[in-house]
């Protein structure tokens, strides 16, 4: 943060400055040159939520008139800030499924005579569900989209997810068959985004054959 006074007469040691409501000093104070005007900067290090208060008053009894950068007016003897998130961490993404066994694997394809459901969890202190970005594709034999959920909708809903701490969890179901891909990627609103997450391809297949039939030529039942 970085704090700017104008003041002819200015004590360093006067400026009142808290942080989550513990006192800090700025030590840093250096003034214009030929100005009345000194500047300072606070440096917050660690990951969390920050609020901070800055006061002044001169040795004349004169309390400071607090402004933001850019606002035309000021805001009262003390400048409060929103909250300000210090967050550094990237986010972590664990995929995993209930049914882990598949019946058969063909060309890098597992194949499951049976419904699966995926549990997502996404770690991060500020965990937004609108930032979450899931690709799923649900493919039918000939190539034509199966009628399958809304699966990227429903994990940026936020009623989707589960929270315990810093970890969210949700579900989906896989239960249409169809040949599906799956892959999810996260970033926080600092920009750090979680590692990328290798894609998912399976096949849901709970269908048996119908219709199966056989027939002869009749050159063949002449030769029986």
């Amino acid at each position: 943060l970085y704090f700017e006074v104008a003041e002819a007469n200015f004590y360093k040691q006067d400026v009142a400055v808290t942080v989550n409501g513990e006192e800090h000093k700025i030590r840093n104070w250096k003034q214009e040159k030929g100005t009345d005007i000194w500047k300072g900067t606070l440096t917050l290090r660690e990951d969390g939520d920050y609020k901070v208060k800055i006061a002044y008053q001169d040795r004349s009894g004169n309390d400071m008139k607090a402004q933001t950068v850019g606002d035309k007016q000021t805001t009262g003897k003390t400048w409060i800030s929103p909250t300000l998130v210090v967050d550094t961490k990237k986010p972590m993404i664990k995929v995993w499924y209930d049914n882990t066994t598949p019946i058969s694997s063909r060309d890098g394809n597992d194949y499951y005579d049976r419904e699966r459901t995926a549990t997502i969890q996404i770690t991060d202190k500020n965990f937004r569900a609108n930032e979450v970005e899931a690709l799923v594709t649900a493919l039918m034999a000939d190539g034509a989209p199966a009628s399958v959920p809304d699966y990227r909708a429903q994990l940026k809903q936020s009623g989707s997810w589960k929270k315990n701490g810093d970890t969210y969890t949700a579900k989906i179901t896989y239960d249409v068959d169809a040949n599906y891909t799956f892959t999810i990627s996260y970033a926080d609103m600092a920009k750090n985004a979680a590692k990328p997450y290798a894609q998912d391809k399976f096949t849901i297949d709970t269908a048996a054959p119908v219709n199966l039939r056989a027939s002869y030529s009749d050159s063949v039942l002449e030769t029986v």
